[in-house]
């Protein structure tokens, strides 16, 4: 019988500070000389999925007008973890992520 499992803490999430050659195959170089965030997301303040696709107003040749879609969208909106030091001020070795941002 097969045992169901969630995904927990297998997340990988990089910000990029550098533009991949190719944008739709990144390397693995290129993906770990990134900022690894998935430390620093709050899971809870985390989001990322479709969003409902922009429609504009379009009118066939033999047709009537009509909405049609035109651009997919996305919401991602993530809450961000700052280090501090115990004296005060920003650990500036912790806030890479929170800078590229």
């Amino acid at each position: 019988m097969a045992v169901k499992v969630l995904a927990d803490k297998k997340w990988k999430l990089t910000v990029l500070t550098t533009k991949p050659a190719d944008e739709s195959a990144p390397t693995a170089t290129e993906l770990n000389a990134g900022i690894e965030a998935c430390l620093k997301i709050d899971a809870a303040g985390f989001t990322h999925r479709p969003a409902a696709s922009d429609t504009v107003e379009s009118k066939m040749l033999c047709g009537a007008k009509e909405q049609v879609m035109t651009d997919s969208n996305f919401e991602q909106t993530m809450r961000v973890v700052r280090m501090f030091l115990e004296g005060g001020g920003v650990d500036p070795s912790e806030d890479a992520l929170f800078t590229a941002l």
